[in-house]
């Protein structure tokens, strides 16, 4: 399922089509799934959310489903857990096939150019020797597709340039998160996190702003890579 997705296309999931599926549509997909027994349904005054985790089946995937006090599903939040070594309980190989269909390279060559390209790093551990995670974020308003990647190790500093070397690698990614919503909403996905609870924007910054790649020299580079390509970001970036 993961790797066909129920032959649909993002903001699609499993056949979950946000603004359009309704609430009590979800026991249809996830029942035959044998997600139910997880489902928990939960109502804090602005929306409603069902959370799945079905550890049996699925132990790397998670699911959250958000109404606004609708009858449609509005917003999709999915985020996958990739840093687990073949000898871990919860290293699953097929599910990392699976999910190389959402890899940064396969969103970027299945749905072209995005409208933003987001980048989050701490050059502060970085310099100083710590563990070196950053995170890549494509962003499509329009298609209503918000995807993060989060790498670890994949990254240096020159100190003598000042300058970081940033290049993600498929074996280097962590997670993955996937968030989606109905392409004619026209509520951006600032506000989209807002409301489910991960801020995640606050914080990065802009490609154009910390490198030297248009977001079209960005997805000619990545789409599809079959290389090992890489962005560089001045330290100034990175104050």
């Amino acid at each position: 399922m993961i790797a066909t997705n129920d032959e649909c296309y993002l903001p699609c999931w499993w056949g979950i089509q946000p603004g359009i599926t309704q609430w009590n549509g979800l026991r249809d997909v996830l029942g035959p799934l044998g997600w139910l027994q997880s489902l928990d349904v939960i109502n804090d005054g602005r929306y409603e959310i069902i959370e799945t985790v079905n550890q049996d089946n699925f132990p790397n995937l998670g699911l959250s489903f958000y109404s606004l006090g609708q009858d449609t599903i509005q917003y999709v939040r999915i985020g996958a857990e990739m840093a687990y070594p073949p000898e871990s309980q919860f290293y699953y190989e097929e599910f990392e096939k699976a999910w190389s269909r959402y890899s940064l390279a396969a969103i970027l060559t299945e749905y072209g150019k995005p409208n933003k390209v987001s980048v989050y790093l701490q050059p502060g551990i970085i310099e100083q020797g710590g563990s070196w995670e950053y995170q890549i974020y494509l962003i499509y308003e329009d298609r209503g597709i918000f995807t993060r990647y989060t790498f670890e190790n994949s990254i240096s500093y020159d100190p003598s340039a000042d300058e970081y070397r940033v290049c993600p690698h498929n074996e280097d990614l962590t997670s993955v998160g996937l968030y989606l919503k109905p392409p004619a909403d026209s509520t951006s996905f600032s506000e989209v996190m807002e409301y489910i609870g991960r801020s995640y924007l606050g914080d990065t910054k802009l490609l154009e702003d910390i490198s030297d790649l248009s977001v079209e020299e960005f997805h000619a580079l990545f789409a599809g890579q079959s290389v090992d390509n890489c962005l560089v970001s001045d330290g100034s970036n990175w104050p």
